[in-house]
């Protein structure tokens, strides 16, 4: 199947009345689903109201074999509205920050974390100490990493209420005896898995482009046993959307085995050229896990997206 085909019969099917402008499949994901549908995930398309820089939509091709070509099914077609600029799993839109308090000064403190529920009795360490969350008891997706065990019979259960913008990033680590089968849905989204004993797994990046309840389904392979296993739940696009101007320095902190990203606008014109410092590297005097510090953060990557959703440069940068 070649890109032309496609285009013909997605601008044939947006409507008798409407000609759509530009379709590009540079930010969408193919997935090939029961051998005959391919699935077009973030098409950005420019026909009626739906702008390229703005909307995105997901449509499904089914192999019809007495044509012998993949035809659109309309019935598939979902709108993405006003998700903004993406590219990959970076999403530019800013998702909604969430009050918590208020600290010791008086400023608020707030969170771009969703918050969700699980349905059994969590785990964390703290300083040093073991902190018991009961169930269904609201906790942040800020990375902090949980263990639980189910209960036969019963999967482990999680609820979110996502916005649009959210990137789910989610490991699921080291299940003990027996190995677990995952599945993360919600409005047309699902993403299914298993892993086996004992070994981790970062899921890939889950866009959140529509709004709505989310579920992440956990259970073990045999569903008559328990299973003990630790996870973390983050949101990857957590850093509020910052312009930079000629001289700014720029800073970033990021979370370990997570999707996490910075976001940073910059305008160039014709001619100029865009320089950025190597990572930090940390001293003794930092701390005493400086040099574990160092081994992991060897490099990062940076990506220059502009207003077409489209990868303008991508480099790697070192630890200076």
């Amino acid at each position: 199947m070649n890109k032309p085909l496609v285009t013909g019969i997605l601008l044939s099917a947006m409507t008798a009345s409407a000609y759509a402008q530009v379709i590009d499949f540079y930010t969408a994901t193919p997935k090939l689903l029961d051998g005959n549908v391919i699935e077009f995930d973030g098409i950005r398309v420019e026909v009626n109201d739906l702008k390229v820089n703005k909307d995105a939509v997901k449509v499904r091709f089914v192999f019809n074999p007495e044509t012998l070509n993949f035809e659109f099914d309309m019935d598939s077609l979902v709108v993405y509205p006003d998700v903004g600029i993406f590219n990959q799993e970076h999403i530019v839109l800013n998702v909604p920050a969430m009050r918590l308090g208020q600290d010791a000064k008086g400023k608020d403190i707030e969170t771009r974390h969703p918050p969700y529920t699980v349905n059994a009795d969590v785990s964390t360490r703290v300083k040093g100490e073991t902190v018991i969350t009961p169930a269904f008891t609201p906790i942040l997706a800020d990375s902090k990493q949980y263990s639980v065990t189910t209960t036969p019979g019963t999967p482990f259960v999680a609820d979110f209420n996502l916005e649009k913008g959210h990137v789910m990033s989610l490991y699921l680590n080291r299940p003990r005896k027996e190995g677990i089968a995952y599945q993360f849905t919600g409005p047309a989204t699902e993403v299914t898995g298993t892993i086996e004993a004992g070994k981790g797994l970062l899921l890939d990046p889950i866009k959140i482009l529509l709004p709505g309840a989310y579920q992440l389904m956990v259970l073990p392979l045999k569903v008559e046993e328990s299973v003990t296993f630790s996870f973390k739940i983050f949101n990857a696009n957590n850093n509020e959307l910052k312009e930079l101007k000629d001289g700014d320095k720029v800073r970033a902190n990021f979370s370990a085995n997570t999707w996490d990203y910075a976001k940073f606008k910059v305008t160039l014109d014709p001619e100029d050229t865009l320089k950025l410092p190597g990572v930090k590297r940390k001293r003794k005097e930092d701390g005493d896990n400086y040099q574990a510090i160092n081994d992991r953060q060897k490099n990062i990557a940076l990506k220059l997206v502009d207003e077409t959703n489209h990868i303008v440069a991508m480099l790697m940068t070192l630890v200076l």
